[in-house]
């Protein structure tokens, strides 16, 4: 595994899509060689509870920063055609991605990005761990983790990635 993006969205809604939080890092080689978070502003102008008593910010924080298109072409600059790595990839990152760029009317972002799941790569690397949930996984792992800050998630999820030994295809 070479050169992968490691992605945690964080969103304002459980709606797909609703996204006010990026982090992400880019991992090279085994190392970290580029990193990016920035609130979002939501495009459904809502908080959830669950967020209310889990992120460390304010809908009014996320409705002061950058639209989703605005971010995402920041990150595309530094990690167009990488395969993206992330904790339930296809059932949770991969649909609020897909969702957020239907919003911005560009669904074709999405048509050539390559997923793949940290989640389902630690289940085959340690079958018999009891959870494999990105916050169990790093208690177990002893990889720090700041849990819901998209960054760290991001990054904890990238290590993950690492540890495996699984190769990206």
């Amino acid at each position: 595994m070479s050169k992968f993006l490691a992605l945690d969205l964080e969103a304002a809604t459980s709606d797909f899509g609703n996204i006010c939080e990026i982090g992400c890092a880019v991992f090279e080689n085994g190392v970290e060689v580029w990193s990016y978070e920035s609130l979002v502003c939501p495009i459904k102008k809502e908080w959830g509870k669950w967020q209310g008593w889990n992120l460390p910010y304010k809908l009014n924080d996320a409705l002061r920063a950058p639209g989703f298109e605005q971010v995402w072409l920041e990150i595309m600059e530094r990690a167009q055609g990488l395969p993206i790595v992330a904790h339930n990839a296809v059932q949770v990152e991969r649909r609020h991605l897909l969702a957020a760029f239907d919003h911005i009317g560009k669904r074709g972002w999405g048509r050539d990005l390559e997923f793949v799941c940290s989640l389902e790569q630690a289940r085959l690397a340690w079958p018999k761990l009891p959870k494999h949930g990105l916050k169990p996984l790093c208690r177990e792992l002893n990889i720090d983790l700041d849990h819901h800050k998209a960054l760290s998630d991001a990054r904890a999820c990238g290590e993950v990635m690492l540890r495996t030994g699984a190769p990206l295809i």
